[in-house]
């Protein structure tokens, strides 16, 4: 997805600050979402994550 087209999708969704941005771009990637886990778990939770069987969901939160 393009940088328009994302922000185009923000738009649509209701995201409105840089933070949910973020937030969705990282989390709604496999690798990306892996790459924020392993940097930010302690080694003993990382291990406990079978990372083939980890899937993403599509979740709209509304305030």
């Amino acid at each position: 997805m393009s940088k328009k087209e994302s922000k185009e999708k923000d738009q649509e969704d209701g995201l409105k600050t840089p933070h949910d941005s973020v937030f969705k771009n990282t989390f709604c990637n496999k690798e990306a979402m892996l790459d924020f886990l392993s940097a930010n778990l302690p080694c003993d939770l990382l291990s406990k994550i079978d990372k083939e069987k980890l899937a993403l969901y599509s979740v709209v939160i509304r305030s």
